[in-house]
């Protein structure tokens, strides 16, 4: 199944050290390592997504429980 959309979207998923990141048209399965998202944050970048906002936060459980402390 595909979205269609105008604009370009994603969504990230993480439990423990997995990182998933769904674009509309595209998946990539990563770590919780920086390294390891060049491939994803280029993707979102050449697709009309700010460098800024391909910073999938949070990631890790830490960044959950500190936002809803």
């Amino acid at each position: 199944m595909i979205m269609i959309a105008d604009d370009c979207w994603y969504a990230h998923y993480f439990c423990e050290q997995e990182l998933i990141v769904v674009f509309q048209d595209r998946t990539f399965d990563m770590n919780t390592n920086q390294e390891s998202w060049n491939n994803a944050i280029q993707y979102g970048v050449s697709h009309g997504i700010p460098l800024d906002q391909m910073d999938f936060k949070p990631h890790l459980q830490v960044e959950v429980l500190s936002m809803f402390q």
